[in-house]
């Protein structure tokens, strides 16, 4: 299990760097790629992942996208 951490923790640092270049995953649009990575990081927290706080662009799309209509339905 660590193994995959690392290696989970190492692709959320890259999308931390791609998120603090673009408004979303793949651009300007929300898109599936979007939604994806919404939900991983959601079912993460839920069994209790700890996130690495520095990655604040990872946690401010987060937030943005649980803030959109459509992710509390």
């Amino acid at each position: 299990m660590p193994r995959i951490r690392a290696a989970a923790n190492k692709r959320l640092a890259w999308v931390d760097k791609l998120l603090g270049l673009r408004p979303f995953v793949a651009g300007d649009q929300f898109s599936i790629a979007d939604i994806t990575l919404y939900v991983t990081i959601d079912f993460g927290g839920l069994v209790g992942e700890k996130y690495d706080p520095s990655l604040k662009n990872r946690a401010a799309f987060h937030e943005k996208v649980k803030a959109l209509p459509s992710a509390s339905a």
